[in-house]
């Protein structure tokens, strides 16, 4: 299904539209804003301590100005140039869900604009052993959405017919305090459709499990015959001769705990885990976007990756390094080296998924083997060459890699670049990687099908 990104400001301000795969749209394009910042400087705690001001102007100058409206916003930080007051009161008061990473939220409820009922703190999705995150029903189109009232005990999206499809937000904070959590996070993003396209000509139905436990037959006394119990079939009886009459005994259950025959009644705690907090089953119309504004250890979001049917769709992260000395707080943005890191894991999941995929019983057995590196779209954002003052300007440093220096590196990962290639190359710069091909001024194709896309101020791509 196609995706179509947008890029509002040359820094990090996207628009995510997610439509229909089907060819009767099951309902409309959902729109999803993530860290609007196109109005006034970004203090970080005092403009002496430091600022940024935008060099590049925004494609639009009112947030107003986007049709249709979003239907979700998403924060990624609590610093101004994510979480921007000024942007943010030009949406509209009501009917937008507004998602943010901790700490977000009190600062959008203190704007006391939007209605605090929308406002939604994400919960990190390593907090649970299964995964934790919020997730978004897609109703159809000319759909009465229903109250929680109204649902009853075992209400599921899943099995409503009037959800057309399900949005996932994942929070993937960095795991250890000196790698600052707070800063170093990513988002994922998933778009499940409920219904198989047509087009595809295929289901994701799984074949059946083998049944977890042999018939109870297998567990009857070695000298009782399962037609009629009551006749021996082993000379090794443990009952004496004169005890033949007595009812046979119920089989032992193999577990030792055996099952009950009623359920205790669902609860709004479980309607609420159920729907809105646990990780719903992905198939191979699953998409999936990863957003990393200033970089996220591969370690914090390896079991989220692991829990998606790869490729990503899109793996939007820094390329500019930005570094602070370690007494300001050391690296802001991680930059390309931390990228290559992510993308050699997703490299692993990928070859592991593809062998998997094999079996015929694995829960991935309809996805398909091809993108080796797990990614077919790999996105530069939160690189704008911002005008920086205050005491802060004075100890930052910067490193940065073109287009063809990221191609060259994704060789290196797939192994289609010798070691003598790499280093004959280092140092150089400007020059078109071999085997390269750029296929539009700002699309570059690189190894094992990936697109490097470098999208300029108001310049959007279709994702297909």
């Amino acid at each position: 299904m196609p995706i179509t990104l947008r890029h509002i400001t040359a820094d990090s301000t996207w628009l995510i539209t997610l439509t229909s795969p089907h060819d009767s749209p099951s309902h409309p394009p959902y729109n999803i804003l993530i860290d609007p910042w196109i109005v006034g400087p970004s203090p970080v705690w005092h403009p002496k301590f430091a600022q940024n001001h935008r060099t590049v102007p925004a494609s639009i100058s009112n947030l107003s100005e986007l049709t249709p409206q979003p239907d979700v916003l998403l924060i990624s930080q609590t610093k101004t140039d994510h979480c921007n007051e000024a942007t943010c009161r030009q949406l509209p008061k009501d009917g937008i869900l507004v998602y943010t990473v901790p700490g977000a939220d009190s600062i959008v409820k203190s704007w006391k604009h939007f209605e605090p009922s929308n406002v939604h703190r994400l919960r990190p999705f390593n907090s649970h052993k299964r995964g934790r995150v919020s997730r978004i029903p897609i109703y159809k189109p000319d759909t009465k959405i229903p109250t929680e009232a109204s649902k009853s005990e075992d209400y599921r999206f899943e099995d409503d017919p009037d959800v057309a499809a399900i949005v996932e937000l994942a929070f993937l904070p960095a795991l250890k305090p000196w790698e600052i959590p707070s800063l170093h996070i990513g988002l994922g993003i998933t778009y499940t459709p409920l219904e198989t396209p047509s087009s595809n000509g295929a289901t994701d139905s799984m074949p059946p499990s083998p049944p977890l436990t042999p018939p109870a037959s297998a567990f009857l006394h070695p000298n009782t015959s399962v037609t009629d119990p009551s006749q021996s079939t082993s000379t090794l009886s443990t009952f004496p001769s004169n005890q033949s009459s007595i009812a046979p005994q119920t089989p032992l259950s193999p577990n030792r705990f055996p099952k009950t025959t009623s359920s205790p009644p669902s609860t709004a705690k479980d309607y609420m885990r159920r729907n809105l907090k646990s990780p719903g089953r992905k198939t191979s119309s699953t998409e999936s976007i990863l957003y990393s504004p200033h970089g996220v250890p591969a370690s914090a979001i390896s079991q989220y990756i692991n829990s998606l049917p790869l490729p990503l769709t899109a793996f939007l992260h820094c390329f500019v390094r930005v570094d602070n000395p370690k007494w300001l707080g050391g690296t802001v943005s991680s930059g390309l080296p931390n990228a290559l890191r992510i993308i050699s894991s997703l490299k692993d999941i990928r070859t592991d998924q593809g062998r998997r995929s094999e079996e015929p019983i694995s829960p991935r057995s309809s996805c398909s083997t091809d993108f080796g590196l797990g990614v077919k779209y790999l996105i530069s954002t939160h690189d704008e060459e911002v005008e920086m003052e205050g005491f802060c300007s004075y100890f930052v440093k910067k490193s940065k890699w073109g287009a063809e220096d990221v191609i060259e590196e994704l060789k290196g990962i797939t192994g289609d670049l010798s070691s003598e290639e790499r280093k004959s190359k280092e140092g150089k710069s400007g020059g078109k990687v071999p085997g390269m091909r750029v296929e539009e001024e700002n699309i570059w194709s690189g190894p094992a099908g990936v697109k490097l896309l470098d999208l300029g101020v108001g310049e959007e791509a279709l994702l297909l």
